[in-house]
């Protein structure tokens, strides 16, 4: 028999309109499917206004054509004429983000087609109130619209169909939910949703889809029709890949002003999973019976989060009851008999079907989603767990919680149940033909499974994982307080990401293969911290867990701190466990790796943006921002209040916090009060803020007796500035210009930084060495210091490894390097003379000066090239002075020598700023077409220079050429990035 599930896809579309038989529900369910445009319902409008959560819609003149109705009254309205999107966001982090996406911090957007799914009465009364409205091509326009969104991916994506479904039978929740499509005037389609059963209720942003050529397209849709005929990816279409920008989350906002988050109605107490894997591809038939608080009232429906590749086939309540029910893409809607109001509890039951397993290289197993194989409710979903499961003879199961009697079913399948006693984020297995090892970490039993057959298992040593497993559990016991369980199961899986639930971990079998050399050259962590950072995840994430996406960065960055922390106490000290590269290891390239638009990753977004820090813009900013930043600002913090009492602190916090979500607020508060200490500052510049701060510091060495010596000397602290652009009209024609802003105020800035200080402790020779480490805080603009020693100082340094979220310059050991800094200051400070000064002064400067005897310490330092690079930014930093001041033959004559320095190894870096350079040299010359062609080329070639700059410049090039095709995309896309466009401004095409 090949499998009990002949096509899920099939069934897919057989049971996604199945129903207990209420004929009320039948004829909703078939309303929502059929729904359509309704022209003979079309009015006139003129000066209506709808608030709408955080925004204001004004729909100043035009006609509206309405759905057909869905139980009784349309729900769905296209409009075509004038009207305007006002929005002003809540707080400061919201509107960094609303400026990176459109280039402005508030929105005041024209419109003149939008389309509105407006669930609550009132507001769907007021805008069907107008004068009826006679055939004309604009009510044939909006005719065309609303069909258009009725098959559009944003539609899909976003569930509208069950919010419809839910407020369609009555649910209190539902009636306040809120959609409006725009083609914004300067910002195109953009979206804006109020849905009272998210967290944060107020959501506003895009839908970015991929640019594929033809040809890739015909690729994808092969692709996801052959996963479909495997039964994954159902009802998903090629106009559903993308990812979402989004611009603006927010709560609503309450009494007296606080944020008055939303809820899904309901909270999982237990879950109880009963599921049997059958046939040759292990397919999936399962009950799930959830046990639910209720925590609003007016609750008629409760909607679940269910993959579309979960295909529901009945639902019951707890009484075995059938249910009506509705099923969206991402959500299953199940119909209460009655009403249910804040505090009872309901129980409802779902049956389904899934293929949730993927066959990897090798023919091992893997869960395609560990979490995503059950259907989820709640808005925290935290519960205990029952894990019942079947599965052919010849495999193993290991699975979370702990395990109960195993029994061979007639036929020789395999019958087994895990419970899991504490709330937990979720339960998963994973199926196999395992190698196990055992052993105990205290009186915890670890157990470590290997499937051989994997990607690379036949270098996955179990034996060392055990051992590193029980290591950092006892480690994390002592620092941490007590492991929750009384067993862990660990199992390698051939998937790209390692992932810690309560009680399971699973790690990627890639990843804990012994690469030897080439994991330092490729960049692959070291295999030991992978797994300290899981490992840690048992009190991080699951004991104490976090309560929305904003705190998850908590967890997270806790991870990796403690994956830090062990490795620094454990693998430091010799015995052929040296620690490669850790979990933040590269961090500065990742964080200020350049964007398409120019900026770099880190100053996307702060911590508390969490997932939504991948966006269009790029899509590794949430993993280099809340693994990488997140992990060294704590770090940082530790050696504020200095290790020993930090881990304390932390110790504390579990224990008050243990079975609990926090938020950050709730975090730093409570570290904050165990610290004695005030970490506003703290919170404002790391977790809530960006920018990475920039160190220059300068020491001397005073004998002051007695074989003592001090170190007297200051730490510069400087921001890092962000451009803004501008297209202005000059005596030569049009020019861009950019003027900078620091990332945030220097004098509310402080950095802890490790100090080292090499000290030669006598001998003819001054033999004898060693280090004296200690810390020092970095606090405004200029921090003094002294430091006093046994021994002659021979150098100092600030974060000498590389480990504080910060950038540091000995100015007395890299002069052309700190030179350069300080110009780029004055000239971010408007000081263009005292700029093109201190660049005069860096070229002239040496490139590294060695302390004698401490060549070793700094590693090989290739001067010649360190100095050309530097050299090259100098002069074309130079050349922008010059061209700003309209100094073109020196602007030319900078430019050519940079080009002559720039090497093809340094060529990537500086590609921007030459192309910038080049073209305004010839724009502002009077050669507009060699700008043009070069430009164009380079803009948009196959390996785009996108950037404000780069975009504005062609705008002007292509108007002064007459390329209006050109022109109105330059324009459009440098608006997108945020440039002033001044002369050149205008609607876009």
């Amino acid at each position: 028999m090949k499998s009990a599930v002949v096509s899920l896809a099939a069934i897919a579309l057989t049971v996604s309109a199945a129903w207990a038989g209420n004929p009320r529900t039948v004829s909703i369910n078939g309303e929502i499917r059929g729904i359509h445009h309704d022209p003979g319902g079309a009015v006139e409008l003129s000066e209506i206004q709808l608030q709408a959560g955080l925004a204001t819609v004004i729909l100043e003149r035009g006609v509206l054509v309405p759905s057909t109705p869905v139980a009784g009254r349309p729900v769905e309205f296209a409009f075509v004429g004038r009207g305007r999107f006002e929005l002003e966001p809540p707080d400061e982090v919201e509107a960094g983000q609303l400026e990176l996406f459109t280039g402005s911090r508030t929105l005041s957007e024209p419109f003149e087609r939008a389309v509105f799914v407006i669930t609550r009465n009132a507001a769907a009364d007021a805008v069907s109130g107008g004068v009826p409205a006679v055939r004309t091509p604009a009510v044939e326009a909006a005719g065309d619209l609303l069909s258009a969104w009725t098959v559009s991916p944003e539609r899909r994506l976003l569930d509208v169909e069950a919010r419809i479904f839910a407020d369609a039978v009555g649910d209190g929740l539902a009636a306040g939910f809120f959609c409006g499509v725009f083609d914004g005037r300067r910002l195109g389609r953009f979206l804006y949703v109020v849905d009272p059963m998210e967290n944060e209720q107020v959501a506003l942003g895009r839908f970015v889809r991929p640019d594929l050529s033809r040809l890739e397209e015909r690729k994808a849709q092969k692709t996801i029709e052959k996963a479909q005929r495997e039964g994954k990816l159902i009802g998903l279409e090629v106009a559903d890949l993308g990812i979402w920008d989004t611009w603006l989350s927010s709560n609503l906002v309450g009494f007296e002003g606080a944020p008055a988050p939303g809820a899904r109605g309901v909270e999982p107490e237990h879950y109880e999973v009963d599921a049997t894997l059958a046939g040759e591809d292990l397919d999936l038939e399962a009950r799930v019976v959830v046990d639910l608080r209720v925590v609003a009232g007016g609750l008629r429906a409760v909607a679940f989060e269910m993959g579309p590749d979960l295909i529901p086939v009945g639902v019951e309540d707890g009484g075995g009851r059938d249910l009506d029910w509705f099923r969206s893409r991402n959500e299953l809607v199940a119909v209460l008999n009655e009403p249910a109001e804040p505090g009872g509890r309901i129980e409802i039951r779902i049956d389904y079907l899934a293929r949730p397993l993927d066959k990897a290289a090798g023919g091992t197993w893997v869960q395609r989603d560990p979490t995503g194989w059950y259907p989820h409710v709640g808005t925290i979903d935290r519960a205990t767990y029952g894990l019942t499961l079947q599965w052919p003879e010849g495999l193993d199961v290991v699975a979370s919680g702990a395990p109960g009697g195993r029994v061979v079913r007639p036929g020789g399948a395999l019958r087994q149940r895990w419970r899991l006693d504490r709330p937990a984020v979720g339960i998963s297995f994973e199926i196999g033909a395992f190698e196990v090892v055992t052993g105990r970490a205290g009186d915890v039993a670890v157990s470590v499974a290997v499937d051989r057959t994997g990607q690379h298992a036949e270098d996955v040593r179990p034996q060392e994982i055990l051992a590193t497993v029980i290591d950092v559990m006892e480690y994390y016991g002592e620092i941490f307080g007590p492991y929750p369980l009384e067993q862990l199961q660990v199992v390698s899986a051939p998937r790209s990401y390692s992932q810690g639930l309560l009680g399971f971990i699973s790690l990627s079998t890639p990843a804990m293969k012994d690469w030897h050399i080439w994991g330092e050259l490729l960049g692959i962590e070291d295999r030991r911290t992978v797994i300290a950072h899981e490992v840690a995840h048992q009190w991080w994430g699951n004991l104490v867990g976090w309560e929305s996406y904003r705190d998850q960065w908590i967890s997270e960055a806790m991870a990796n701190y403690a994956a830090l922390s062990w490795a620094r106490n454990r693998l430091d000290e010799g015995h052929g466990r040296r620690l490669s590269r850790g979990p933040t290891a590269g961090w500065r390239t990742d964080l200020l790796r350049p964007t398409g638009g120019g900026r770099p990753v880190e100053s996307l977004g702060p911590l508390v943006l969490g997932v939504r820090l991948d966006s269009s813009i790029s899509s590794s900013a949430y993993r280099a921002i809340v693994y990488k930043k997140g992990g060294l600002v704590l770090d940082m913090l530790s050696e504020y209040f200095q290790e020993d009492r930090f881990v304390e602190i932390l110790r504390r916090l579990v224990q008050v916090a243990s079975g609990r979500v926090l938020s950050t607020d709730a975090f730093l508060s409570v570290v904050a009060g165990f610290g004695g200490t005030d970490l506003e500052w703290f919170a404002r510049r790391y977790v809530y803020g960006t920018g990475l701060p920039e160190i220059t510091y300068r020491y001397r060495t005073e004998d002051i007796g007695n074989g003592r010596w001090a170190v007297v000397g200051t730490a510069d602290q400087v921001a890092p500035c962000r451009y803004r652009y501008e297209v202005v009209e000059t005596a030569l024609w049009l020019d861009v210009l950019r003027t900078a802003e620091p990332q945030f105020d220097v004098s509310e800035s402080t950095v802890v930084a490790p100090i080292q200080i090499g000290v030669s402790g006598g001998g003819e020779a001054g033999e004898q060495r060693s280090l004296i480490r200690g810390r020092l805080l970095v606090s405004g603009e200029s921090s003094p210091f002294r430091i006093e020693v046994d021994g002659e100082p021979g150098v100092v340094w600030l974060d000498r490894n590389g480990e504080v979220f910060g950038r540091f310059i000995a100015a007395d050991r890299w002069p052309r390097r700190s030179g350069y800094r300080r110009g780029l200051g004055l000239e971010a400070g408007g000081d263009a003379a005292g700029a093109r000064e201190a660049y005069r002064r860096a070229l002239t400067a040496e490139v590294a000066v060695i302390p004698a005897g401490w060549e070793d310490s700094f590693g090989p330092v290739d001067a010649e090239a360190e100095g050309e690079g530097l050299d090259a930014r100098i002069r074309l930093a130079v050349a922008r002075l010059d061209l700003d001041r309209g100094d073109l033959a020196s602007a030319r004559l900078e430019f050519q020598r940079a080009a002559d320095l720039v090497k093809s190894r340094d060529r990537w870096l500086l590609d921007r700023d030459l192309l910038v350079v080049e073209s305004r040299l010839l724009l502002l010359s009077g050669d507009p077409h060699p700008a043009f062609k070069l430009l164009e080329g380079r803009v948009l070639g196959r390996r785009p220079v996108d950037a404000p700059e780069t975009w504005a410049l062609l705008a002007v090039a292509a108007h002064r050429v007459g390329e209006d095709e050109t022109f109105h995309r330059a324009r459009d896309r440098a608006a997108e990035l945020g440039v002033d466009l001044g002369p050149l401004a205008g609607p876009p095409r």
